[in-house]
């Protein structure tokens, strides 16, 4: 176990869109083996990987932070961290707004949005693109202080940090003594990052293949945005010690501000949506006086077979305490009903007759005898999934009720991310490699069964890569892998 005095607090993953060259798991694992207490993940624009960050980090007993690397007007970087689940929220609120209120696939953080909710959230001073490193990397000294002390007076001097890379840049120690001396003249915090992109420096090559992809340029191609060494890993705790010797209080800072943050997403509490009631009612009866009408409505006659499966299922739902998540369900199709807007459930909520009765689904369970238990069991214990699907020139009206009608703070879209598969990521990195397109794809449309010599010879053309030959599966698109393609990340 080595000195866990250093925490990496400025991290990237693969939700930082061709920008991030290891799996959550594997950057968790190695913080864990390095014997460090905590890890933050700061992906670039979004809070994306929270949840699987969070369940790694639990696993492997170590702390969690959530943060991410912020783009402001302008075009700088600000690194935040939630300290708590009140500053995660309001991180999720400046997020939100960078994307609303920006061009697709270009968010800005607005300032008035960062002193908006910039309770419980701390901010560092960014990457060699954060506004005041830059500056201070083009010698402009007195705009530098003026730009520290206006996100101090901004944000809080107990809320903003200068962060000081130790990633070998040319010009970064100059630059580091500078932001040191800020700190002692503006009486700010100063802290130690490795702005790391990747687990190990053996990634490095993929990181870099990751980023010619995203630049649309090939290995052969300078580009000042390619990364500029293999630094930006997990460094060691004993390295950073060892760059930062001149300042040892900025590697020790980093376990202080660790020690600062709460756990900002506890995962496993309930959260499902509360249904408003009429006076006097309770979910659970409202639900069953509306299960036994729907029931009615359909069926005509209640049979004693009948009235013993909605009986059973209506019981496994009250165990569950999911009546306020089938009336939220009712509630919606009620209205699209009623705006004549067509709906169809789908998925395996259409094994439950309750959800037949309520209106949700078309498909009678009952009569085709469809396994209740595939929907929703007391032994699985975990929500049911209630996929409704809207007539898509109408879907925005259907949106706009739920914002209404349970407020805009407890309603959230739900983004799905796209990730390579095997001939996707042969044709990318094929380009990048240079290979010309009739022989990438003749080895794309041979996949999944490509031989292992095709690799080699691939690997021949360009020896700076054979460190990433064990990696192969990676550009490959495997399933341990999870590359996110920057085009059609969302859909709705």
């Amino acid at each position: 176990m080595t000195d866990a005095r250093f925490v990496h607090l400025h991290v990237h993953s693969p939700f930082s869109f061709l920008d991030g060259a290891s799996a959550i798991d594997e950057l968790v694992r190695n913080a864990a083996e390095l014997g460090m207490p905590a890890l933050a993940l700061t992906d670039h624009d979004n809070l994306s990987g929270a949840v699987r960050f969070v369940q790694a980090c639990t696993a492997a007993g170590i702390k969690p932070i959530i943060g991410c690397e912020l783009t402001l007007a302008g075009g700088w970087h600000l690194t935040a961290l939630a300290a708590s689940p009140k500053g995660y929220a309001n991180l999720c609120r400046i997020v939100s707004a960078a994307h609303l209120n920006n061009p697709r696939g270009k968010p800005r953080a607005a300032w008035e949005d960062l002193i908006r909710h910039r309770k419980d959230v701390l901010f560092l001073s960014g990457c060699r693109r954060g506004e005041i490193p830059a500056l201070l990397y083009q010698r402009r000294f007195r705009e530098a202080e003026e730009a520290a002390r206006r996100y101090r007076d901004a944000l809080g001097r107990d809320r903003f940090l200068l962060e000081l890379e130790a990633t070998e840049l040319p010009g970064q120690h100059a630059v580091n003594q500078a932001l040191v001396e800020l700190a002692q003249r503006l009486g700010l915090m100063a802290v130690a990052t490795g702005n790391v992109h990747y687990a190990t420096r053996a990634r490095h090559p993929v990181h870099d293949v990751l980023r010619c992809i995203a630049l649309g340029i090939t290995l052969e191609d300078p580009h000042p945005r390619r990364p500029f060494n293999d630094q930006l890993h997990l460094i060691p705790p004993a390295v950073m010690q060892e760059r930062l010797a001149w300042f040892p209080r900025a590697v020790d800072n980093t376990r202080a501000v660790a020690e600062r943050c709460e756990p900002a997403l506890v995962l496993g509490r309930p959260r499902h949506p509360r249904f408003p009631l009429p006076g006097g009612e309770t979910a659970q009866g409202l639900l069953h006086q509306l299960t036994w009408a729907g029931a009615r409505r359909r069926y005509g006659r209640i049979s004693p077979a009948l009235r013993r499966r909605i009986q059973e299922e209506l019981a496994i739902i009250d165990h569950l305490a999911m009546a306020d998540y089938f009336l939220v369900a009712w509630d919606v199709v009620q209205f699209a009903r009623s705006r004549g807007i067509r709906s169809s459930g789908r998925g395996s909520a259409a094994d439950s007759v309750v959800a037949y009765c309520l209106g949700l689904t078309e498909v009678d369970a009952f009569r085709r005898n469809l396994r209740f238990e595939r929907f929703m069991s007391i032994e699985r214990g975990e929500p049911p999934d209630i996929d409704i699907d809207f007539e898509a020139e109408r879907r925005d009206e259907v949106a706009a009720y739920v914002y209404e009608r349970y407020g805009r703070d407890h309603v959230a879209a739900v983004a799905t991310y796209h990730t390579y598969h095997a001939r996707g990521a042969i044709r990318e990195v094929g380009k990048v490699l240079g290979f010309a397109a009739e022989e990438i794809d003749a080895v794309a449309k041979r996949m999944p069964h490509l031989p292992a010599d095709a690799i080699e010879r691939a690997l021949q053309r360009y020896p700076e890569l054979r460190p990433a030959a064990g990696q192969i599966p990676y550009f490959l698109g495997s399933a341990a892998w999870g590359w996110s393609a920057t085009r059609g990340i969302c859909k709705g």
